[in-house]
């Protein structure tokens, strides 16, 4: 069985993928919808519409330039849905998708890198986005279950006017919020 899954390894992650953004666009609150989105379009979507138009192969040998600007992407929209999300998994999520771009940006560097070590590093972080998908989702259906519904986002931060404005710092220090 191990060998089977090996064997067609990326075909099982993109099964799974597929499945598990289906169910959390189905089930899911506002930060699993946002992953899920994120993974069919640009990771599902965009990849596989790329290799159809120009080539199955990942280019190892120098940096993939198409890669590294899809993952680039993937990382910013990540960190911002991470940061607003009202959930820790997806920062977790955002941490494993700058592991990526950090390995493009590592080949660019360094000529040493071999092409096995930048597949692996541009590559794998992509299981460790599933597993945290996966278990967010489970752990927001579990918190579900037990205490009802709940927001899916954080309140915004204010900007430094609105901080600096005479009537939040008077009612922040009297302990009330601002309206």
């Amino acid at each position: 069985m191990l060998n089977f899954v090996l064997a067609n390894k990326a075909d099982f992650q993109l099964v799974f993928g597929l499945l598990l953004s289906v169910v959390m666009l189905w089930r899911g609150g506002g930060p699993e919808r946002a992953a899920a989105l994120i993974w069919l379009v640009l990771l599902i979507g965009m990849d596989k519409l790329y290799h159809l138009m120009f080539s199955e192969l990942y280019q190892l040998r120098g940096v993939d330039a198409f890669h590294a600007g899809l993952d680039t992407t993937m990382a910013l929209l990540a960190a911002f849905f991470a940061i607003y999300a009202n959930r820790t998994w997806p920062l977790w999520f955002a941490g494993f998708q700058l592991i990526s771009v950090f390995g493009h940006i590592a080949r660019e560097l360094t000529e040493a890198m071999s092409p096995i070590t930048y597949a692996i590093v541009t590559i794998a972080p992509s299981w460790g986005m599933l597993a945290v998908m996966a278990g967010g989702f489970v752990q927001h259906r579990k918190r579900l279950g037990r205490f009802g519904p709940y927001r899916d986002w954080r309140e915004p931060a204010p900007t430094v006017l609105e901080a600096l404005s005479p009537s939040v710092i008077r009612n922040r220090r009297i302990g009330f919020e601002p309206s």
